[in-house]
């Protein structure tokens, strides 16, 4: 390590030589020292060697400007000053898998940092994966972490979508009816082919459905003129909209939420929460507020369907969530 004012004295032979190999001594070592060289010139480097991280200086004229700290332990080069300006990162300065865990400081990913382009120029997923992965920064652990769909317990899940105007004698979703989900919540319109008729469910278990004296279930029922209870033990099914109330005029429609819980439970009876209501034009409402389960614990279900007490659905529209139970 060795510094110099490179200027070559006019002095003899052995001490212009000794002169000259300092000179070459401190071009070797890059000016290095425990402090700055007393003479310094703009555009001169110099090395700061007073701990085992070296920082290395450039002289501007006037101060010395760090310029990057070089680590002899672990054999690293760090340049100062070199943080990404904005929107600097775009997908054709990475090779792909380039950027790892081990790259990203816990922190330096910002709103500022990400440019827009990095998301919303990638394609759009239509459907999701258990496995599917989300990057979140954990606040008690000040880190990053992932997340899969599996990590959501009791999040909704859209399991289908559907409208349509061609006349079906029921609606079936026991397709999409499953063991990763033991509660259902399906939002749903519907407008029948025949008059003054009672929208209601069947359960399915084992592939066949429940057609037997084996429902309960209550529902209040309220419109502009009466308020009534509607009890019924030993049934064939859920009345969602009954007293076969519903007409099928022009504007007239019945919207419902139905909840379906413990689907999977060999030990809790399968039970059905409702809520719906029917507009039959002038702005006249019914309005039905049930709840009922399966008379026997032990049924598991695998499926329900919607049906009307007489006839066909001429228009219907609905969404269908499951509830994640783990």
């Amino acid at each position: 390590m060795a510094q110099h004012d490179y200027s070559i004295a006019n002095q003899g032979f052995p001490a212009t030589r000794a002169d000259i190999n300092n000179v070459l001594s401190a071009i070797a070592t890059n000016n290095s020292g425990t402090s700055a060289p007393s003479t310094q010139y703009a555009g001169q480097f110099w090395i700061d060697t007073t701990s085992t991280t070296w920082t290395l200086y450039i002289h501007d004229g006037a101060d010395d400007i760090q310029f990057a700290t070089i680590d002899t332990s672990a054999n690293t080069v760090n340049f100062i000053d070199s943080e990404l300006g904005d929107n600097s990162v775009t997908t054709a300065k990475l090779e792909d898998d380039a950027v790892t865990t081990a790259k990203i400081s816990d922190g330096a990913i910002t709103d500022a940092k990400l440019a827009a382009s990095a998301i919303n120029s990638q394609t759009a997923e239509t459907t999701h994966a258990d496995d599917d992965e989300i990057l979140i920064y954990d606040t008690s652990a000040s880190a990053l972490r992932k997340m899969t769909r599996a990590n959501f317990v009791g999040a909704m899940d859209l399991l289908h979508t559907a409208e349509s105007t061609t006349n079906v004698s029921e609606i079936d979703f026991s397709s999409y009816v499953s063991s990763t989900y033991d509660e259902y919540v399906l939002y749903f319109s519907s407008l029948p082919a025949t008059d003054l008729v009672a929208l209601r469910l069947r359960l399915r278990s084992g592939g066949s459905f429940i057609d037997s004296s084996d429902y309960g279930n209550a529902a209040l029922r309220i419109d502009s003129t009466s308020r009534v209870t509607h009890t019924t033990n030993g049934g064939t099914r859920f009345e969602i909209m009954g007293n076969e109330t519903q007409g099928n005029a022009s504007g007239e429609n019945v919207q419902a939420i139905i909840r379906l819980t413990n689907m999977n439970s060999a030990s809790f009876s399968t039970a059905c929460f409702w809520e719906s209501t029917f507009y039959s034009g002038g702005g006249s409402h019914t309005n039905f507020f049930g709840n009922g389960s399966l008379n026997t614990h032990t049924t598991v279900c695998d499926g329900f369907k919607l049906f009307y007490s007489v006839g066909d659905f001429s228009a219907y529209e609905y969404r269908f969530y499951g509830i994640r139970n783990s």
